[in-house]
């Protein structure tokens, strides 16, 4: 995620991995261990939403004011945190990556990169979730009308 945030996701490479002095890996690791640049962004995105995810429970957790200013507060969270990390937000809602999600769930090919594929499929609707249920919350304690 560090190169991703320093450098971009145009700079995300298994040499780059295997160049870091960080992660101490052989040359030949972050290829078998992703399988391809979708399985490595992919391992990326999850990442990056799990982390998103943990702030945003965290915000609901929050036994401060009404529902109506912890939406609000919800949702400069989620704002902030696009802004403090903007390349791996990118990263996190790449186009590529997600339209190999729609070709994962067609194919019938098991393989390592599929696997982080579906991991990051599955931490974004995580934080979907979590950010519904905040929106939820809000329309139950009446103080957020749907119509």
């Amino acid at each position: 995620m560090k190169i991703v945030n320093g450098r971009g996701l145009g700079r995300l490479s298994f040499h780059a991995l295997a160049s870091s002095r960080q992660l101490k890996v052989t040359r030949t690791a972050p290829l078998y261990y992703f399988e391809s640049k979708v399985g490595l962004v992919a391992a990326v995105a999850q990442k990056g939403f799990d982390a998103l995810t943990i702030r945003l429970r965290e915000c609901l957790e929050k036994e401060s004011g009404d529902w109506r200013s912890r939406l609000v507060e919800l949702s400069a969270t989620h704002a902030r945190y696009a802004l403090e990390q903007p390349q791996l937000y990118r990263a996190m809602h790449t186009a590529h990556l997600w339209r190999s999600v729609m070709k994962a769930r067609t194919s019938r090919v098991l393989s390592q990169a599929f696997t982080w594929i579906r991991r990051a499929e599955a931490s974004r609707d995580e934080t979907f979730s979590v950010i519904l249920d905040g929106v939820l919350q809000c329309v139950r304690s009446g103080q957020f009308r749907t119509r």
